[in-house]
């Protein structure tokens, strides 16, 4: 029994040790100078009012005797007490407020004069000023001042003070007070400002990174819709709502931001979207975003551009109670910016790789996407019976020297045209060179890859009308249907053999492969 108390003991005593580790490892950490401008200044402002406790006890404790040492010590460990939890807290409610007017009136009168507090006062005044809304700084300023008159007719009650204190000098600092206190709210206004434009600043350099190689639209969107809700974060108060114009309506695809609940839709004419290129408008009849937020805001119309740089659809409205900040507005503006950057880029980059698997002529695939086409297609073991067709076009020569050239890439757009409609969908046509062309057959053996090509042969045969008059061609095709031992050359050279071979035999034919065919 007694182990087991004793192992429970020392189990208790780990355990309170590690909450003391804790405890005393946050306390360092928060004694060090933070990084941040507002951080760092709050910092520097409790330490000095705390050096300011300090240099200013053992002056009043000189003059002081009994009960006045006590009232004074007590005083000090109170206004140090209630700053150090306001700088852990980040906050100071108002009864800390009151807490700090009685401890420095109780100080005042304890001191050898009401004059020996003022700079606590100002102390004060300085670090809580990093605190709460300017209303609250000036209840703070008028709670303060109260105190410092209280204890004017109550110096004459306190043992070792025979006559009563000055009034004058405590009036006349009340005014400095306030200027102070004037002065403290700019200074947290300003670094305030600063930090949120740092945070914003962060927010759209890391979306420059994230966006950094990003091709595909939907996830450039994304990722600009996630950095919205870090700039509402850093906002606190603002409100986004995504919309696109659907029909008659305007279509809520999202809401960043404190919302009670947001609409499916909103009424058409709530702004002119694509009048919004003009700038920011501001959003008329706001009454069904006002109840989504749950409180009144004023609104205004952010657009969003296409990939084109070309007002589009899409628009972002932006709440906030009051008026709508700039810095706000700027964010945003950024972030669009940068989100019509990105689809432009993303669009530049879909043409390119389109150009680069595609004929610029016909439209159809070029020799480099077919030739990449059938390699993935003979690398896959599930793949049967894959058969590729080569396509020559009969006396194209007399089409180019009887027309011109221009007729000739006319009649090729439209040989173009009849493949993709001679052939299934999921086959592959291609342009490989001048007149010839290829077709990927996927699963499709020897006997049903000669009734496509049947139908490619008859296709091409039929006459065109060219600006120039009527033309007529024909089309050899070759046929060569891969076998477990084919490779993607191998292939190629038996389709091409067996194209020329029925070019040789007679033209406007078809030819399947077979071992020992001679190429004529």
């Amino acid at each position: 029994m007694i182990g087991i108390q004793v192992r429970d003991a020392l189990g208790a005593a780990r355990r309170a040790s590690g909450r003391l580790s804790g405890l005393l490892g946050r306390m360092r950490t928060r004694a060090r100078r933070p990084a941040g401008a507002l951080e760092a200044t709050r910092w520097l402002f409790a330490v000095l009012a705390l050096v300011t406790v300090v240099l200013a006890l053992p002056g009043t404790l000189v003059a002081a005797d009994g009960v006045t040492v006590v009232a004074a010590v007590a005083a000090a460990v109170t206004l140090g007490l209630s700053w150090v939890t306001g700088y852990l807290r980040r906050c100071a409610p108002p009864a800390m407020d009151v807490v700090d007017a009685v401890a420095m009136t109780v100080f005042a009168l304890a001191g050898p004069e009401p004059a020996a507090v003022f700079g606590l006062v100002f102390a004060a005044l300085w670090f809580r000023s990093l605190y709460g809304s300017a209303l609250r700084a000036v209840l703070r300023w008028a709670v303060y001042a109260a105190g410092l008159i209280a204890a004017v007719p109550l110096w004459q009650y306190v043992p070792g003070h025979s006559v009563a204190a000055d009034l004058v000098p405590v009036v006349s600092v009340i005014p400095t007070m306030l200027l102070t206190l004037v002065v403290g709210r700019q200074l947290a206004g300003s670094l305030r400002a600063r930090e949120r434009m740092a945070q914003l600043d962060a927010v759209h350099v890391s979306v420059g990174h994230r966006l950094l190689g990003v091709t595909d639209a939907d996830e450039i969107r994304r990722i600009a819709w996630l950095a919205t809700a870090q700039i509402c974060a850093v906002l606190p108060g603002l409100r986004v709502v995504k919309v696109t114009r659907a029909g008659g309506a305007l279509r809520v695809d999202g809401a960043r931001g404190g919302f009670s609940g947001v609409p499916a839709t909103l009424p058409a004419d709530i702004v002119a979207i694509g009048g919004c290129e003009e700038g920011h408008v501001a959003v008329r009849g706001h009454a069904e975003l006002d109840a989504a937020v749950g409180t009144p805001c004023a609104w205004a119309c952010v657009p969003m551009t296409d990939a084109r740089n070309r007002p589009g659809n899409e628009g972002l409205f932006l709440g906030y109670p009051g008026t709508v900040p700039d810095e706000a507005l700027a964010a945003i503006d950024s972030l669009a910016n940068q989100v019509a950057l990105a689809l432009r880029s993303s669009d530049v980059h879909q043409e390119l790789t389109l150009r680069a698997t595609l004929d610029n002529l016909t439209g159809l695939a070029n020799r480099m996407s077919f030739n990449a086409a059938l390699a993935t297609t003979l690398e896959d073991t599930s793949a049967q019976d894959t058969t590729v067709l080569f396509v020559d076009l009969d006396d194209f020569k007399d089409v180019n020297d009887l027309f011109g050239h221009g007729a000739g890439d006319e009649l090729l757009r439209e040989v173009a045209g009849r493949l993709r409609r001679a052939t299934r969908p999921g086959d592959l046509c291609a342009r490989i060179g001048g007149d010839e062309f290829a077709i990927l057959l996927h699963r499709t053996g020897s006997a049903p890859a000669s009734v496509i090509a049947q139908r490619v042969v008859d296709a091409v045969a039929a006459p065109v009308h060219l600006d120039g008059g009527v033309a007529r061609v024909g089309a050899s095709v070759g046929v060569a249907t891969a076998t477990s031992e084919s490779d993607l050359e191998q292939l190629i050279h038996r389709a091409d053999v067996a194209m020329y071979s029925a070019k040789a035999n007679g033209k406007g034919r078809i030819q399947v492969f077979a071992p020992g065919l001679v190429r004529g």
